[in-house]
C-alpha cells in the first residue's frame, strides 16, 4: 500500500496547527485510492524548543528515553487532530525529535535523531502493523547515514 507523506518544520509552536492542517491538506490530496494512506510528518525541534539547549542525559536515562518523553509531549499537543481529521486514511503524525545531547560522559555532546509515530484510533488493525513495519524501515534508513 502507498504511503504519501507531507513533511511540514514549524518555525515555532504557534504555527504547529496551521503546518498540521495545511499537510493534512495537501496530504489527503493526494491519497487516489482507499488502499492508498497518509501521514503527515512533522520536524518538533523548534515546537518543544528542543534546540534551544543541550539534553543531558543522565547515567539513568538514554537519548532514546528523552526522545520518548518529547514525543509524549509532542502526542498531546497533536491528538485533537485523530477527531478532526475526516480522512481516515491519514493515519498518524510522524514526529521528527532531534535534539543534542550530553553523553554519559558530560564532557561529551552528541545529537540525537528519533522517529515517534503518533498512530491515530481510527486507523484499523492492519494500518497499525504497517505503519510500524514503514517507520522500521525508516528508522533503519536513518542509521545507515
Amino acid at each position: 500500500h502507498p504511503y504519501q507523506v507531507e513533511c511540514k518544520r514549524p518555525s515555532h509552536g504557534g504555527t504547529l496547527d496551521n503546518n498540521i492542517d495545511k499537510a493534512y491538506r495537501q496530504v489527503s490530496a493526494r491519497l487516489r485510492s482507499s488502499s492508498d494512506r497518509g501521514i503527515v510528518a512533522v520536524a518538533v525541534e523548534k515546537v518543544l524548543e528542543l534546540d534551544s539547549r543541550i539534553h543531558p542525559a543522565a547515567l539513568t536515562h538514554s537519548p532514546s528515553a528523552l526522545a520518548r518523553c518529547f514525543a509524549e509531549e509532542f502526542r498531546t499537543k497533536v491528538s485533537k487532530y485523530q477527531y478532526r481529521w475526516v480522512d481516515t486514511r491519514v493515519v498518524g503524525v510522524l514526529a521528527v525529535i532531534r535534539f543534542l545531547t550530553t553523553t554519559r560522559d558530560p564532557a561529551t555532546i552528541g545529537s540525537s535523531y528519533n522517529l515517534a509515530l503518533i498512530k491515530f484510533t481510527s486507523a484499523q488493525p492492519l494500518d497499525d502493523s504497517r505503519s510500524d513495519r514503514l517507520i522500521a524501515l525508516l528508522r533503519g534508513k536513518f542509521l545507515e547515514t
